[in-house]
């Protein structure tokens, strides 16, 4: 995985208000998923029959920051097998100017799936999300994903920080430098 260049944010707001899905242990009150997976076609949504869901639920002493990423498609045999690892693991992290690091609470993808195009969401704010807490995509395949869709990690930030590095975890990888990006975490 890597951060991508431009379009990562703070916001509460989901990629679109989803109107027909199918949810997966979603905790869903008042137009907001405050936990949970929920999978639809983009194509449906706004005219669905399930009760509209447009925000993550986010407690009140943190900011979400939906950082932009791309998975990084390995070549070798050695690379397709730590590539495999890292997204098994899911051992993202962003930090701070300060050295703090907020791990993973979710992450959202928009992809073409066999001619229909996909959103599936996770989100587990309160898991204290480590190793391997977000599972795989159940519908988008991470191996799948082609360069142009939208894939976003989500991270629960402390009001104020400022987001300035990127890691798929492990002492032995590279971190991406996000301070040009100008992630400072609302007040």
């Amino acid at each position: 995985m890597a951060a991508k260049e431009g379009g990562s944010r703070f916001s509460e707001e989901l990629p679109m208000k989803m109107t027909a899905y199918r949810g997966v242990n979603a905790e869903i009150s008042k137009g907001t998923l405050s936990a949970g997976h929920l999978v639809g076609e983009v194509a449906l949504q706004g005219g669905g029959k399930d009760p509209p869901v447009s925000k993550f639920n986010v407690p009140q002493d943190k900011r979400l920051l939906q950082l932009n990423s791309v998975r990084l498609q390995a070549r070798s045999t050695l690379g397709k097998a730590m590539s495999q690892a890292i997204t098994t693991v899911q051992n993202y992290y962003v930090e701070d100017t300060n050295g703090r690091r907020f791990v993973l609470a979710g992450k959202y993808v928009l992809a073409d799936v066999g001619g229909q195009k996909v959103i599936e969401i996770q989100y587990f704010p309160e898991s204290g999300v480590t190793m391997g807490g977000i599972g795989a995509f159940e519908r988008v395949k991470e191996r799948d994903l082609k360069p142009d869709d939208e894939f976003v990690l989500l991270f629960l930030v402390d009001p104020g920080a400022r987001i300035v590095g990127f890691s798929s975890g492990g002492p032995n990888t590279s971190k991406d430098d996000l301070t040009a990006e100008e992630l400072t975490a609302p007040r």
